[in-house]
């Protein structure tokens, strides 16, 4: 099972690999305080895209990019939701709650019996 560290620090790799520009800053932790989950938990504390970049799909990119390698590596991630629209967003991408929100990874394909 992978740990947190190895989440974060693999999630950043990631993120560099799929273009993200520098100025967009993604906080990523291992404190689940609050939470329970049998995976390994990760934080995302926040993703900040600056104003003249908002409106591009980078904040969408972003989730993709963090949600995709969750599911591969089994990690659940949590956040607190800003505002209804980030809660919007984060529905999008499979998380539930109402604030306070968890996003537990889903299984692949093989595993899932399919």
């Amino acid at each position: 099972m992978v740990s947190p560290a190895d989440y974060i620090a693999r999630a950043y790799v990631a993120l560099d690999e799929a273009g993200i520009r520098e100025d967009v800053i993604v906080d990523l932790n291992h404190d689940s305080t609050g939470f329970f989950s049998d995976k390994p938990m990760v934080r995302l504390n926040y993703i900040e895209v600056p104003e003249a970049g908002r409106g591009a799909g980078l904040g969408t990119k972003v989730m993709t990019v963090l949600t995709r390698l969750a599911d591969e590596l089994q990690v659940t991630l949590i956040l607190r939701a800003g505002s209804e629209d980030g809660e919007a967003l984060f529905h999008k991408f499979g998380f539930d709650g109402d604030g306070r929100m968890i996003r537990k990874p889903t299984l692949p394909s093989s595993a899932s019996g399919l």
